[in-house]
């Protein structure tokens, strides 16, 4: 990714830097090693300290001129001058520390065994407590300190049998007594490739030597600890996010540095495994070494892909998998002479790293300047190693602070570049949200505007098949019979897809409860007898007469045998489809039966996916979008339970799938009991409280419903309403309850009931009473096309979701049977006046409006319900013609047949309102409603486009303005005494009829202006003297 930056500020940076890391490097150094007093150096095997006081200078290293003793293990009673005893050999004065094979010495050998010796000279010492520490002697030795072994590492021999080697630092305390230390080592060396003294002896007092030891293992132990974090780390969320490769790699640099640190110095990996064998520590520690360089050279690639060679890379690498197998398969004495070649190895890695991330900063990529950084301390903790190794000394705290910079440097890249990934991410997943957002909305949206003109097409097709415009001949009636089919199809996948969408967004929440099997296949079977159509196909129950209860969701029970059953019909042309049932093991496994074509073995399974079917030329032939089986095998499992089926081709097939039985539960049992031990004394019909259930004034309510506490709550809400409420627990005691009494106003009925249920009671009820005489409302827990149109076509008068809504319920039962009583009572006496006011059609495209809105929403159809209510209730109280009314309440009647009218029109009707709230006055009856129907009808519905309503009241000084102004059509001012809001040729409450009114009241009438195309504004002028006078009279 391309950054701000120009290259050239990149390059000014990284040059900066390294020139700023070497000067550090060389202060360092120089700091470190340059004290103000040069400790003192060996000269001809003795050291004098005498000047140099250890307490407060510190420790010195036993550097300079030993006496050597080569091919000598000499111990220090070799060195005691007794007569007679032949004396030791010196075969001179040597360098410390320095590898022997570089001694002037004939036949030098890396191999070999021979006798170090150093005198001390000191300030008079008693017995204070001095230490020596030990860093690199290869590769076996023992240390004697005037006359007494104080520390070894193996066993030193003159020959390799005899040599057992090992190479481990350690820190040894003892006691000086007097001004001298005599100091004598024995080496040999039979398995490295270079031997001696490869890091000189450091003498101290105790407390420098102890403070020096734990500053040199705080800080390793520290660096290999930072070095394993970063490695865990990197490498855990490589497992988490594998697409990140970079982070595996820096995670195994971070693994094998950390190994390859506990190998150096203090080599602290003893410390964890105790004992290892000297040729498996050295090649780890090698190995450790190669790994960590190898996974450098590739994190450098993967991190800046591209920038260098693939053939120079892949040779590196390939040369270092010859180095590690060169280590793993050989001695130490022979990998270790390759020691050169496996620094020149990782300088090449280190060198291309630093390639690959200079040229990253020259093209501005992201994260190159860190990469920079670490390539220059690979480089310098790879120079100062090679330099340690060859016995030079290095200042101590050099490699911690370039090792520190190297996981700092690489710990910020990842760490940057993971937190752009998840910032990237993160907006990504907004967005997704937003989009997955906009997709549901988009669902709903769909599913919304399809289902409308969907349900039209298909209702415009059926009344033509019908005949609502003439009969129609055989080619279109077939016609229109695949317009129809069409369009349910259409109207079903809307519906499959948003419950595939629920289910995939985990929104679907199970409301479970005891659900008895046999009345939801009783429902069920009753709503596909009419879509049999002239197939010769039986739908059969092998259910049991005894209860089958399963704990489950009834509206989603009922979903699953839906599609089950569905889909037996669409693929069987004749037969049978048979439901049957058997408990097994706590579960009820419920089986649907069909002789449709069936389905090969190979696609018993694949047929539960999403749009999955057995085949295109099935699909082509039989319809259908293959989501039915996929949202049951997702609702089944839903419950808990699974689904299989089981199919011979052109015999048929049999899905099966399972319910948990019950919950398991002491109250589900509790419930199962209560529930059905009732069933057999309750309601026939329950005795009412006379002072609450039975009112002499109110209308008598028929409630139907198997369940006693749903019987007890409707029995409550109908009592608030004054109403007079028989309840009853079946169908067949509902049956004779009508037969008995003869005053049942209204019946409500559940759907699922045993025995008669709620569909086949409307049937019995239609046969005797017709939908005005009798209204039947329908309690169903879902809201289905199918549910609707078997219980429209039984002859239910409206629907109630479950569980009730008082306010909805009351309502709706309050709009049908004020209905019932509005036809009974007022078909004589208010004949002429409600045909003005009411119209039929208007009726008939409310309920229309309101069944259309209730299959979406019940709660808008609620609202439809309650206006219409209103409407009516407003419309119908007008005992006498001439009386006021509260301006309020004709308001009211406005604004609830504006609502009903703006859920018909939809987006064609705007309507707006601006009424001052404080008007409180008479006015008469029925002078703003046929303004404002006026203003709809033959106004705004007249355009295709549709538009605005007004309505205006406010107050001036002297009069109460009311306007009521449309964007329509606009109308012929000569004839406005021709546009009454009326039906037919009868004079009704049009504008001539409310200007007479007015003018005979007030004697004022309306002020029209109109221009044809833009619109319509009529407005009344009302003095407050006049009205203030008719608020006296009314009052």
């Amino acid at each position: 990714m391309r950054r701000g930056h120009k290259p050239a500020t990149k390059t000014v940076t990284i040059v900066t830097f390294g020139l700023f890391m070497l000067f550090g490097l060389l202060l360092l150094s120089f700091v470190t090693q340059r004290p103000e007093i040069d400790p003192p150096k060996a000269l001809n095997g003795v050291l004098d300290a005498t000047g140099w006081d250890f307490a407060s200078q510190g420790n010195v290293k036993l550097e300079g001129q030993w006496e050597f003793y080569h091919s000598q293990l000499l111990s220090p009673a070799d060195f005691t001058q007794r007569n007679g005893d032949v004396k030791p050999s010196l075969t001179g004065y040597m360098p410390v520390p320095a590898q022997w094979e570089s001694y002037p010495i004939p036949n030098s050998s890396p191999f070999g065994y021979g006798t170090f010796r150093l005198r001390v000279k000191m300030q008079k010492q008693q017995g204070t407590i001095f230490g020596i520490k030990q860093s690199i002697i290869r590769t076996a030795h023992r240390v004697f300190v005037n006359g007494q072994e104080i520390g070894s590492q193996g066993v030193p021999g003159r020959t390799m049998e005899e040599t057992i080697p090992k190479n481990l630092p350690y820190t040894r305390f003892f006691a000086i007594q007097g001004d001298q230390a005599d100091i004598i080592v024995q080496i040999a060396n039979y398995e490295y490739s270079s031997g001696g003294f490869n890091q000189p002896l450091v003498l101290g007092v105790q407390k420098k030597i102890i403070t020096e030891w734990g500053k040199s293992v705080t800080s390793e132990l520290l660096i290999a600890i930072g070095f394993l974090l970063a490695g865990a780390y990197f490498l855990a969320l490589y497992l988490m996010i594998r697409k990140e490769r970079a982070w595996l790699y820096f995670g195994l640099i971070g693994i094998f540095g950390c190994i390859y640190l506990l190998t150096q110095g203090e080599k602290l990996i003893n410390v964890l495994i105790p004992d290892i064998p000297y040729v498996w520590f050295t090649k780890l520690q090698c190995i450790s070494g190669l790994c960590a360089q190898h996974f450098i050279l590739v994190y450098a690639q993967a991190t800046f892909p591209g920038i260098c060679r693939k053939g120079l890379v892949r040779a590196i690498l390939l040369f270092n998998f010859v180095l590690m197998g060169i280590v793993l398969f050989t001695p130490v004495v022979i990998f270790s002479q390759l020691q050169n070649l496996i620094f020149a190895t990782g300088v090449s890695c280190i060198l291309c790293m630093l390639y690959v991330m200079i040229v990253g900063a020259f093209r501005g990529l992201e994260g190159a300047i860190y990469m920079a950084i670490g390539a220059f301390s690979l480089l310098a903790i790879d120079s100062t190693n090679l330099l340690y190794i060859l016995g030079y000394s290095i200042p101590v705290g050099v490699n911690p602070i370039l090792l520190l910079l190297l996981i700092c440097s690489q710990v910020l890249l990842l760490s940057k570049r993971f937190t752009n990934t998840y910032v990237k991410v993160e907006k990504l997943s907004e967005q997704l949200m937003a989009m997955d957002k906009l997709k549901d909305e988009f669902l709903a949206n769909t599913s919304h505007e399809l289902k409308t003109p969907l349900h039209g097409i298909v209702n415009i097709a059926q009344s033509l098949m019908e005949g609502a415009a003439g009969e129609l001949n055989g080619k279109q009636e077939e016609n229109m019979a695949i317009i129809v089919s069409a369009g349910r199809r259409m109207a079903n996948l809307v519906n499959d897809i948003l419950d595939l969408a629920k289910l995939k967004n985990d929104e679907i929440v199970l409301k479970r409860k005891l659900v008895e099997l046999q009345p939801v296949v009783q429902v069920i079977f009753e709503m596909f007898r009419h879509l049999i159509g002239p197939k010769p196909l039986r739908f059969v129950s092998m259910l049991p007469e005894s209860p089958l209860l399963v704990f489950a969701d009834e509206d989603r029970l009922t979903q699953i045998l839906y599609n089950l059953l569905g889909n037996a019909l669409r693929f069987t042309a004749e037969g049978e489809i048979v439901i049957s049932a058997v408990q097994k093991n706590g579960w009820l496994e419920i089986s649907v039966r069909d002789t449709g074509i069936g389905i090969p073995e190979e696609n018993w399974q694949l047929i539960f996916n999403s749009f999955e079917q057995t085949g295109s030329s099935v699909a082509r032939e039989y319809g259908g979008t293959g989501l039915g089986l996929s949202i049951t095998r997702r609702l089944v499992e839903l419950h808990g339970g699974s689904i299989w089926v089981h199919s011979e081709v052109g015999v048929g097939s049999v899905f099966t799938f399972t319910l948990p039985v019950t919950a398991g539960r002491k109250e589900v049992r509790e419930e199962q009991r209560n529930k059905w031990s009732g069933r057999e004394t309750a309601l026939i019909p329950a005795p009412l409280p006379a002072a609450t259930q039975m009112h002499s004034d109110g209308f008598t309510v028929l409630v139907v419903d198997d369940d006693a506490a749903n019987l007890q709550v409707l029995r409550n809400i109908l009592s608030m309403e004054r109403y007079n409420v028989i309840a009853v627990s079946n169908g067949e005691e509902a049956l004779r309850q009508l037969e008995e009494r003869g005053t049942i106003d209204l019946v409500i009925t559940d759907l699922m009931m045993p025995g008669l249920s709620g569909i086949e009671l409307c049937k019995r009820i239609r046969e005797h009473y017709s939908l005005s005489e009798l209204p039947v409302v329908m309690l169903t827990a879902r809201n289905w096309q199918d549910d609707i149109l078997a219980g429209f076509a039984a002859g239910v008068n409206d629907y109630l979701g479950k569980p009730v809504d008082a306010g909805e319920m009351k309502a709706r039962i309050r709009t049908l049977v004020e209905l019932k009583k509005s036809v009974q009572e007022r078909i004589g006496s208010e004949i002429a006046f409600l045909q003005a006011q009411i119209k039929p059609h208007f009726l008939f495209n409310t309920l229309n409006t309101i069944l259309a809105v209730s299959e979406k929403s019940l709660p808008e159809a609620q609202d439809l319900l309650a206006e219409l209510g209103h409407y009516l209730r407003g419309s119908f109280d007008f005992e006498n013609r001439q009386q006021r009314i509260p301006i309020r309440k004709e308001l009211e009647l406005v604004m609830s047949y504006l609502t009903i009218e703006k859920a018909r029109f939809g987006e064609r009707l705007k309507i707006i309102y601006e009424i001052d709230p404080t008007l409180n006055t008479l006015i008469p009856p029925l002078v703003i409603q046929p303004l404002v129907e006026n203003a709809v009808r033959h106004g705004v519905t007249k355009k295709t486009e549709g538009g605005t309503v007004k309505v205006s009241v406010q107050s001036t000084a002297e009069h109460v303005v009311i306007s009521v102004q449309d964007d329509g059509v606009g109308m012929d001012l000569k004839n406005r005494h021709a546009q009454p809001v009326e039906r037919g040729a009868k004079a009704g409450v049009g504008l001539y009829n409310v200007e007479r009114r007015l003018k005979a009241m007030y004697g004022c009438g309306l002020e029209i202006n109109s221009t044809s195309g833009k619109g319509t504004s009529v407005t009344m002028r009302l003095r407050k003297e006049g009205l203030d006078a008719a608020s006296n009279a009314g009052g």
